[in-house]
Parts: structure tokens; C-alpha cells; sequence
């Protein structure tokens, strides 16, 4: 590890970023243009051996297994644009033409999923009286919803949670087999309590009372499909950008135990006993992690705003399966599962029919599944073989999968996804007016700005861009040489 810890002095100013996840990743990289010629001194830290956080990928049995993202929106510029800086536009890879369909599991079988949103009125009054997946009284109380909606629009004001808000318009056997599993699975925040601004910007325009105000998406370059993938793998994103930080130093396997004031910066402890000092830090760390470490030290109220009940940890398991073991077709991307089938598996991805990649062995597929909590609080850490076994268990009653995979392989990420609550942005608003009493201390990541990874990577680089401009009277000019990054990749160099 570079050690390294300079002391204030006559020199350029020190940045600390806490953390080696795709925010501080991304808020490293919006620094290169200052670090790469010395007019910034950047040190990233991360208290595993990798970084990335929960952007990982498997490649032991030569698909490619996700065990974090397996995808994002194209229409959203952040991380196309960060793409196309790092040499990995030509890396895209789309949805199968042959994969358009998506099912939801009730009753013992997949039901296709209504395309509701994004169509028009009679587009969604034919999906709606073509789905296999609601009963006649709940078409029709859907119905009802798609005319009434017009007169009593979803409020996305953050007031009144997402959940009672649909039931008291579409009805609950919709709400409890159609949207629950959709919106609330996609932000692993049960629908009763899901902020209805986390979601303003997949429900249909017409359906919310924010339609005339809400901004459109613009897209970055030529749009070529509405989520994307890349070939090699999401890890490969983290890897190549960790490459490419010529002027950041990265020390891995070591965490940031706490910081506290000192002078007009900020003396950092670490867990190897020593410390540093830094004129700005960027915490590009859970709501959790900041908060720990802010608790103690840190300026009234900003660790209580930032502070979250324990949540269960997210459970993904990575299985490959003989074609010939799997009863069913797999022609489309994968199964929702709602709540109320009691089923230890909240979704499946179709990895192999999913995405328009070759697979690296004939007569075998990839899936992953993802996994409820074991109990009430789910708090607590469960051996592999069990998530192995309880993401059979559901494969069985699902797909009719009896067989054993050829390959597993399981990956537990404690808080990883945030729930957005009812509230959240206001509380988030809330920590950052507490925490500006520490000048030059920005917070960035998935706990506050949006969980998926254009917001994440969005909110690194804007956390960087407010901490340059709070330090902009102690840097030099900027020199026409600093513009980048941008250019070509490098070939990779040798990391801590």
C-alpha cells in the first residue's frame, strides 16, 4: 500500500475520498484533471481488497454472473458520457430482440407483464384486459384507475408513500401482484413505504401530479437501447476506471475509522493505527458508514439525518444449468415474484436469454437469483449453502428446476441498496445543511442521489465538482494541458 501520509505544509491541497465504490471512483476521476499535474493531491480509500463495492462480477464458470447491477439506462448521460471518456462505448451490449418479455409468477404460472407504462391510454386498457395475471373485478378496478387517474394524480411531493397512493387508485390485487414486485422490487423498498419521488421518473407522465414540471432525460450520443450491459461484465467498469487514475493513489484494505477537525482541514483516522490529514474529504460511503463515522465528531445533526435502521442484507445467487435441466423456455429476461407468494426468491434474471452476448458453453445457461430475507429483521449473515438451497427451493416452484446447478456462486452485500423512503430526499437536504458547517466535506453515492448507477456515478462526479469549486482560491490556475480526462485508455499499471 503507498503510505503516505504528507502533513499540511506548503503544497498543493489534499483530498481524501472515503470509499472505492463507483462513487468515489467516479469522483477520483472528475479529479484527474487537477491530480494528473500535481495541483491536487487525491487518496482514495477503501477498506476492502478491491474496489467497485457491490459492482462485482463472476467469471469462474465463463458467464458472466452479476452480483450487483446487471445493467443501467442509457437515456440517463452520466455514466454513457463517463463511458465514452473511459474507451468503453465499443463494450455495450443490449437486451435480445428475442427477450422483450418479462413475467411476474402468480398461482403456479408466469404471466407476462402488461405494458402499462409508456403507452397511451387504450394501449393500457388493451394490456390491461389482456393480462393473464389479474382477475375480472381487478381489470376492471385497474380500469377504473387508468380513467379516474387524470382527476386524482399520484403526488410524488415525498409526503404520502407510494403504496396507498396505488391501492386507493388501481385497487389491491393489482397493487399487491402487478406494482408491488415492480416498483417496490426494483428499489428493494416494500411499496408501503417507497417515496413516491424514488420512482416520479418511470411511472407514466400522465399518472402523477408533477407531469408539466417533471424534467425529460436527455441522452447522451446516439441512444441505442433503453438499458444496456457491458460485454465483459459490469466489473469491468470499476477495473478499467481504477486503471485510468494516474493521479489518484488508491490504498485498498484500508478503512477510515473516523475524522474530526483540524485547522481548515481534516485529520482522517485510519485502521492501520496511522492518520492523514486532508483539506476536503468527499464520503462517497453508505448512509450508515458516514454516519458512523461522523457520530461522534462530526457537526450536530448531520449523523442522525444520516443514520438508518439495519436493513437485510441483498442476497444474489449466480447459478449455470444444463438447457436440458430447465423445464421452460426462457424467452424473455426474467420473473418477478411477488410478496404474498411467500417464495424465499423476490426476482430471476434470464442472464443467458437476456443479454446479446455468445455464451462461453454450449447447452448451458446462466441465471441469478435474488433473495428475500430469512426472517423479520434478516439482519444477520446466512452460510452460502443455505442461499444456495433457498434459491433452488424457489427455481422449483417457479421455473420446475429439480436439478442441481453445474456452478454457484453467492454474493451478500450488507446495505447496499438504501431504502428510499418517504422522506428521504428532505432528510438527505436535511444532512447536507448540517454537514456544511464542515466546509469542503460532500457526500456522494447511492444513499442520497439515486440508487442506480448513471445517479451514482452522477453524484461522485458532482460531489467533486462542489468540493473544486470550494477549494478553487487555494489551486492554481488550471493549465490547458489539465483538461482531461479523456483520450484513449492506457494500458493498466500496477495498483496498490
Amino acid at each position: 500500500m503507498t503510505e503516505a501520509m504528507e502533513e499540511p505544509s506548503a503544497r498543493a491541497p489534499r483530498v481524501a475520498i472515503v470509499g472505492g465504490g463507483m462513487a468515489g471512483l467516479s469522483a477520483a476521476w472528475e479529479l484527474e484533471r487537477w491530480s494528473r499535474t500535481g495541483m491536487l493531491a487525491v487518496d482514495l480509500f477503501e477498506a476492502t481488497p478491491r474496489v467497485g463495492g457491490p459492482v462485482v462480477t463472476d467469471l469462474g464458470s465463463g458467464f458472466a454472473l452479476e452480483g450487483g447491477p446487471d445493467s443501467f439506462l442509457t437515456s440517463k448521460p452520466d455514466l454513457m458520457e463517463l463511458l465514452e471518456e473511459l474507451g468503453l462505448s465499443g463494450s455495450l451490449i443490449g437486451v435480445r430482440a428475442s427477450a422483450r418479455a418479462a413475467y411476474i409468477f402468480r398461482a403456479g404460472r408466469l404471466h407476462r407483464i402488461p405494458p402499462l407504462f409508456g403507452v397511451d391510454f387504450w394501449s393500457a386498457a388493451r394490456a390491461i384486459r389482456s393480462t393473464t395475471l389479474i382477475g375480472w373485478p381487478g381489470k376492471l378496478r385497474m380500469g377504473l384507475g387508468v380513467v379516474l387517474i387524470r382527476l386524482r394524480p399520484i403526488r410524488t411531493d415525498d409526503r404520502i408513500p407510494l403504496g396507498p397512493q396505488i391501492r386507493s387508485r388501481f385497487g389491491g390485487e393489482a397493487t399487491d401482484w402487478l406494482f408491488e414486485p415492480f416498483l417496490g422490487g426494483v428499489h428493494s423498498t416494500p411499496i408501503d413505504r417507497l417515496s413516491p419521488a424514488a420512482v416520479a421518473t418511470i411511472l407514466p407522465a400522465r399518472w402523477t401530479a408533477a407531469a408539466s414540471s417533471r424534467p425529460s432525460d436527455r441522452a447522451a450520443g446516439p441512444r441505442r437501447v433503453p438499458f444496456a450491459s457491458l460485454r465483459d461484465g459490469m466489473a469491468s467498469l470499476p477495473r478499467r476506471l481504477s486503471e485510468r487514475l494516474e493521479g489518484t493513489r488508491v490504498h485498498l484494505r484500508t478503512g477510515v475509522v473516523g475524522f474530526e477537525r483540524e485547522g481548515n482541514g481534516y485529520r482522517l483516522r485510519l485502521d492501520n493505527d496511522s492518520s492523514t490529514f486532508a483539506d476536503g474529504v468527499i464520503l462517497a460511503v453508505s448512509g450508515f458508514e458516514a454516519a458512523r463515522l461522523l457520530r461522534a465528531t462530526g457537526p450536530p445533526g448531520a449523523a442522525q439525518e444520516l443514520d438508518e435502521a439495519p436493513k437485510p442484507p441483498n442476497v444474489v445467487v449466480g447459478l449455470v444449468y444444463r438447457r436440458e435441466d430447465i423445464p421452460i423456455s426462457m424467452e424473455g429476461t426474467g420473473v418477478l415474484v411477488p410478496l404474498r407468494t411467500g417464495l424465499p426468491v423476490a426476482a430471476i434474471t434470464w442472464l443467458s436469454s437476456k443479454w446479446d452476448r455468445d455464451d462461453p458453453e454450449a447447452g448451458k445457461v446462466a441465471l441469478r437469483a435474488f433473495l428475500r430475507p430469512r426472517d423479520r429483521d434478516g439482519s444477520g449473515p446466512e452460510p452460502e449453502t443455505e442461499s444456495v438451497e433457498r434459491a433452488r427451493l424457489g427455481l422449483y416452484h417457479i421455473m420446475g428446476v429439480r436439478a442441481a446447478p453445474t456452478y454457484s456462486v453467492v454474493f451478500a452485500h450488507a446495505r447496499a441498496i438504501p431504502w428510499y423512503e418517504v422522506g428521504h430526499a428532505a432528510r438527505v437536504a436535511r444532512a447536507r445543511r448540517a454537514l456544511s458547517a464542515w466546509p469542503r466535506v460532500e457526500l456522494a453515492g447511492n444513499s442520497y442521489d439515486g440508487i442506480g448507477l448513471p445517479d451514482v456515478v452522477g453524484s461522485g462526479r458532482a460531489a467533486a465538482r462542489r468540493l473544486i469549486a470550494a477549494l478553487g482560491t487555494s489551486l492554481p490556475a488550471r493549465s490547458e494541458h489539465a483538461k482531461g480526462p479523456a483520450g484513449p485508455p492506457d494500458p493498466p499499471r500496477p495498483r496498490d
